[in-house]
């Protein structure tokens, strides 16, 4: 956001409002929640349709509905997807795929070289999405990842680095793992063949 490749719903009508008045899309779901409403309660009684326009109007820090996707050219989504905002993925998409590339390479180099202020070192590891992962259409356009002692933010925050130990993670997702496994079919010593964590 700070760089200029995403941009944040206009806050103006009902967003504005309640900004104003302090109601935010986490208190709305904490009272819905109170009252026994839960998210799949509200679909049973009312078309996807309306509860997403709905919660487009009530602010928050949401990663999709509180972005203005006509004026943003990238964003993360998830565990650290970020996505181009082009033109032949996404239906508001800014960017022309001719201009993907460059972007791509630009966005990497952004992020990689976001560093601890105290020691000068990297905290984020940026990998390019195909390397990875090999859905197509789906496939986000880079993967990034905190590096021992920061986390990717999934929602929209004013600050770009916050440390793990500020946000109270005491662990997260990392690519490496392990497996553990019981059963009559396995055996002692065993290997599992062609086994992936995507």
């Amino acid at each position: 956001e700070e760089a200029g490749y995403l941009v944040r719903q206009d806050e103006s009508g009902t967003r504005g409002a309640l900004r104003r008045l302090d109601v935010s899309r986490a208190d709305v779901t904490w009272l819905l929640n109170r009252v026994g409403i839960s998210d799949r309660a509200l679909l049973r009684y009312l078309p996807q349709w309306l509860v997403d326009a709905a919660a487009e109007q009530v602010p928050g820090n949401h990663a999709l509905f509180d972005v203005d996707h006509a004026r943003t050219r990238a964003f993360m989504f998830g565990s650290g997807s970020v996505f181009i905002n082009d033109t032949r993925r996404f239906a508001e998409g800014v960017v022309p795929p001719a201009a993907v590339p460059a972007l791509k390479a630009e966005l990497k180099a952004v992020l990689a070289g976001l560093t601890d202020p105290q020691t000068g070192e990297p905290v984020l590891e940026v990998v390019d999405g195909e390397a990875l992962y090999r859905d197509g259409e789906l496939t986000p356009d880079l993967v990034v990842s905190g590096r021992d002692g920061y986390e990717r933010m999934t929602t929209l925050t004013d600050r770009a680095l916050v440390p793990s130990a500020e946000r109270g993670t005491a662990a997260s997702h990392r690519r490496e793992g392990m497996v553990l496994a019981w059963g009559p079919t396995v055996r002692p010593g065993g290997t599992l063949a062609g086994a992936t964590v995507v």
